[in-house]
């Protein structure tokens, strides 16, 4: 017999219900409040030279996902599931996304980089490179990638949704303690890459329907 393996709703936590939005809101601005004292007290010199970081880095490059993305089309390809694509394509597009619309957004927040103003805010002028996002954190590129896609794959296969969480937060603290970014950074983009994810699996996928909601596993 055939064996359905369940795919639950997109975790309640992240969903776009107005108390749960303001309850959001309220960890993003928690975040600020701490921002320059963890900015003080969490940083490694030299981070970035480190192994470990550029193991948790590429968690945040689309490259990455979109080599994730032709496995599983491979293999969904190989096992004959119909679309073949559709699993693949939901896995490159929610980072692809998610890192865009970070990108989009740099040049509107306009904050600097925490090394800017030795870990005090402080914002471009709106005349300065108008739509341009270098030297901007908020909100961070990596992150928002990072959690677009493994956000995405927990929820392709919630069991190993944890794992997948803890190695996009890995990519958000590795560039948080490189001084990369300010930690209200990293949280806005990670409910970004979340949202989007979700957002995408909603429209894509469903929670119980296509490839992935009614996927079986032959004997």
């Amino acid at each position: 017999m055939n064996e359905r393996v369940g795919v639950t709703h997109p975790p309640r936590l992240l969903t776009t219900r107005p108390p749960r939005v303001a309850g959001l809101t309220a960890i993003a601005v928690l975040a600020m409040v701490f921002d320059l004292a963890v900015w003080r007290i969490g940083r490694a010199p030299g981070a970035e030279e480190a192994e470990w970081y550029q193991a948790l880095r590429q968690i945040g490059y689309l490259p990455t996902w979109i080599t994730v993305g032709i496995v599983v089309w491979l293999l969904d390809r190989r096992a004959g599931r119909t679309p073949a694509h559709h699993r693949a394509g939901l896995i490159a597009l929610s980072p692809a996304l998610a890192g865009l619309l970070a990108a989009m957004l740099k040049p509107l927040c306009r904050r600097l980089r925490p090394e800017a103003a030795d870990g005090l805010y402080a914002f471009r002028p709106i005349w300065e490179d108008t739509l341009s996002g270098s030297g901007i954190g908020l909100p961070s590129g990596h992150t928002a990638t990072a959690f677009g896609g493994a956000v995405m794959v927990g929820l392709l296969w919630p069991a190993v949704r944890w794992p997948m969480w803890l190695l996009a937060a890995g990519c958000g603290g590795a560039r948080r303690l490189a001084g990369a970014h300010f930690l209200s950074d990293v949280v806005v983009a990670a409910m970004l890459g979340s949202a989007m994810a979700i957002a995408l699996f909603r429209t894509g996928e469903g929670p119980r329907t296509g490839p992935a909601g009614g996927l079986r596993l032959r004997p």
